[in-house]
């Protein structure tokens, strides 16, 4: 049975303006585009899109986020059924800030992050009146920063061995062990290759240093918990994310996200 969740609660920073699964897609024609950023993922099926005058396919896992206004179509290629969520909320104009510039953005269920069991625990956690205003917020903001962390890699062809042997191991371990005193001579020295080594191929495939994605990843995660944890003082979230000196954390998030930790925290109140 098809779900369609209407949810508006604009007042939110970050919040869902709708949400649903197993929906029987036939035809949609947008010349004008959705007012919202629409995220678009296929359950069961195959879907075609056609956005920015470029067509591809939609299978099993993969989705695509919309952004607003951007014209496109889809069509079944075959029975195709989705899942969706389309996104406002006061800082909606902001939203490109997390997810960048480009028009449309593909990504996948990875075992990183699933988009599919977002979706349905979100919608679990509604229907049973678990999902509070602060947590709709942390929830979003969670899908976003994971489409952004993880749609670079969805084009690497992962029958590339050195790929598969050396840089996604690697990112798996900074994702997961972020909060560790992680170096890129402890993360090479677990793939038995020189640190010098690893660089060369993380940038090759992901587009930056290795250095530069567990920074990255760890300010990602910082922000997560300034939004979530609003009484956690910041000298814990630094420490929390695997950053030990808390001064070096503020000037790395500033550099980063051009304001401090705790004007950050206060805007997403």
């Amino acid at each position: 049975m098809a779900l369609y969740l209407q949810i508006l609660p604009k007042s939110l920073p970050l919040a869902l303006e709708s949400i649903g699964h197993h929906w029987p897609e036939d035809q949609v024609e947008r010349p004008q585009g959705y007012p919202y950023y629409h995220w678009l993922q296929t359950e069961t099926g195959v879907g075609v899109l056609t956005i920015e005058q470029q067509t591809f396919l939609l299978k099993p896992g993969q989705g695509v986020l919309i952004r607003p206004f951007v014209a496109h179509r889809y069509w079944a290629k075959q029975p195709w059924r989705t899942k969706f969520a389309t996104f406002n909320g006061r800082l909606e104009p902001n939203i490109h800030q997390i997810v960048g510039e480009a028009p449309f953005i593909r990504s996948e269920d990875q075992a990183i992050f699933s988009f599919s069991a977002w979706i349905d625990q979100t919608i679990a956690a509604y229907l049973d009146h678990a999902l509070d205003q602060q947590q709709t917020s942390v929830a979003v903001y969670r899908f976003l920063l994971a489409l952004s962390q993880n749609y670079e890699l969805t084009d690497v062809k992962n029958d590339q061995p050195r790929y598969r042997e050396f840089v996604l191991p690697t990112i798996k371990k900074i994702e997961t062990d972020f909060a560790q005193p992680l170096t890129v001579e402890l993360l090479a020295r677990a793939c038995f290759i020189t640190p010098q080594y690893l660089t060369r191929l993380f940038k090759r495939y992901t587009g930056v240093t290795t250095q530069q994605y567990l920074l990255e990843t760890r300010l990602n995660q910082a922000k997560e918990l300034l939004i979530s944890r609003p009484q956690l003082p910041i000298v814990e979230i630094a420490h929390a994310v695997g950053i030990a000196a808390p001064s070096n954390f503020i000037k790395q998030f500033k550099a980063a996200n051009k304001v401090t930790p705790a004007k950050f925290r206060k805007f997403y109140q």
